[in-house]
């Protein structure tokens, strides 16, 4: 009974393309024409503090675009010493033949908990792709000072 209901799925997918075809990818750093959270003035898509204390916790805010046919997936954080690399990944729905996607556009937050227990510089790399349909991947650098 199960392998009929997916066959029929199927072939509906191929006659009226209403399929999606998810792809997980790299975010795409939004560009400031989707609203981020209200009580921050900047329309910069990348919050951190620029001072932490050693063994301390802090957040990492990166916004990404979303709506439409992206929606979030998951965020990576790799820590080697001082230095933290942070990685925003969306889903990128490609619709079928006759189907489409809202045209809603919004950001999606990446939230990132980090710590870092050596004293000094530290750096944050936030890797992200500036444009949907590119795979180019960008690296933004950050530092943050631990005392």
């Amino acid at each position: 009974m199960e392998m009929r209901r997916l066959v029929i799925l199927g072939v509906g997918c191929l006659l009226f393309g209403g399929c999606y075809y998810p792809e997980t990818l790299i975010g795409v750093l939004s560009d400031g024409s989707v609203v981020f959270r209200p009580q921050w003035d900047s329309a910069e898509p990348v919050f951190l503090p620029d001072l932490v204390a050693a063994g301390s916790r802090f957040t990492v805010v990166v916004y990404t675009k979303g709506g439409g046919c992206i929606s979030f997936n998951s965020t990576r954080v790799d820590i080697e010493g001082n230095q933290a690399t942070v990685t925003p990944y969306d889903t990128f729905h490609t619709p079928g033949r006759s189907s489409g996607c809202d045209t809603y556009l919004t950001a999606i937050e990446h939230e990132a908990t980090i710590r870092f227990t050596r004293k000094g510089q530290a750096t944050v790399l936030i890797r992200v792709r500036e444009r949907e349909y590119r795979r180019d991947v960008r690296i933004l650098r950050r530092t943050v000072h631990v005392y």
